[in-house]
């Protein structure tokens, strides 16, 4: 009986937990790095720290992509050379454009 039981219940809480990671779907990140004049800010650096951590780098354009990205409230670092900027950014979709004042 004890048995069946808990084979029971393993066939309960695995459809449930199946159904739990298909609703904490994570998101490709793409964004561009724009300074204050509005060009982009090649080989800039950005970390976004909040309910996860992620890091990418920006490329010629300023564009960056971060895969597996879960959309949240983050603090954002900038870096590119000795110039760095904080921001606390609420990213909701799949797209961003951060603006830094360098």
């Amino acid at each position: 009986m004890r048995q069946t039981t808990q084979c029971f219940f393993l066939w309960c809480i695995i459809p449930l937990l199946a159904a739990a990671a298909a609703f904490a779907q994570a998101f490709t990140l793409t964004g561009t790095v724009l300074g204050s004049d509005n060009k982009p800010r090649p080989f800039a650096r950005i970390q976004l720290q909040g309910q996860a951590q992620y890091a990418a780098v920006s490329d010629v354009n300023g564009k960056f992509t971060i895969p597996n990205f879960t959309p949240g409230t983050y603090a954002a670092n900038i870096r590119q050379n000795d110039n760095v900027q904080k921001l606390t950014v609420d990213i909701k979709g799949t797209t961003t454009t951060l603006v830094v004042n360098w």
